[in-house]
């Protein structure tokens, strides 16, 4: 009878005592992957929970608070900025509603920023939030413009803002002159007219190397009763621009310092 083969028996052995020793060489491996994937997930946590009790404490997000992405952060540091490039006198500001949603209309020349002086000067002094339009759909400034109250020129967009309530404020193309009223678009006042909302025209009055501007929000322009029809928007936008240069005219009137600063 033969004998077994020893020599097999002992290279067996030590193989498997590789594997086992393999094995429990991965274990600690394993444990510390685990240990250090619960550690980054904790500090991840406690990141989120840090913001979300500063969030609470300043009683506001640090993204955009409302649906169009405007940051009430953002827009403090925004207002401090405009507070030292611009010193705007306001009047007429008790024609801007306290609640309800309002369209305005401003003027605008070329190279200015009027829309943007206007919203930043009445948001100051009504306490309501106005919204600007002209965002320009394209990264990084769209987002930006949004931060602090931007929405796109598109009617539906405005008509949806609106809808919501809040105050927008559109702009007349621009012209070569700040004392002059250029057109106005029909289908964003057609969005407000639809709605019934508060058509109010302002006049911005600045010059690009002047931090004296002036902001005179006109009366509210009231539309004609039962009057709906394909020419409701063209219409109107005439009618407010004739209200916008009047009250442009009044404004502005020759020999006074803001005749000065628009010319």
């Amino acid at each position: 009878m033969t004998s077994p083969d020893t020599s097999t028996v002992s290279t067996v052995t030590p193989l498997s005592t590789a594997k086992e020793t393999r094995r429990r060489r991965a274990a600690p491996r394993t444990a510390v992957a685990v240990s250090t994937t619960d550690l980054v997930e904790e500090a991840q946590e406690a990141a989120a929970d840090n913001r979300s009790e500063l969030a609470t404490q300043t009683g506001e997000r640090l993204v955009g608070d409302d649906p169009w992405g405007r940051s009430t952060t953002f827009c403090r540091w925004a207002a401090r900025l405009a507070g030292i490039r611009w010193n705007v006198s306001v009047g007429g500001i008790q024609h801007i509603p306290a609640t309800g949603a309002a369209l305005i209309v401003c003027n605008e020349r070329f190279g200015g920023f009027n829309p943007l002086l206007t919203a930043w000067a009445l948001t100051e002094r009504s306490g309501r939030v106005v919204r600007f339009t002209g965002v320009v759909d394209i990264a990084p400034l769209g987002p930006l413009s949004r931060k602090i109250g931007g929405l796109l020129s598109d009617p539906a967009e405005v008509a949806g803002a609106l809808r919501a309530g809040e105050v927008v404020l559109i702009s007349a193309s621009a012209t070569r002159m700040g004392r002059h009223a250029g057109r106005i678009s029909a289908g964003q006042i057609e969005a407000a007219a639809s709605l019934g909302v508060a058509i109010i025209p302002v006049a911005a009055i600045s010059a690009p190397l002047s931090r004296s501007a002036r902001v005179e929000v006109g009366e509210r322009i009231h539309q004609r009763k039962h009057r709906v029809g394909p020419l409701t928007g063209p219409e109107l936008a005439d009618e407010t621009r004739f209200r916008l240069q009047r009250l442009l005219d009044q404004t502005a009137q020759p020999g006074s310092l803001m005749s000065v600063v628009s010319a």
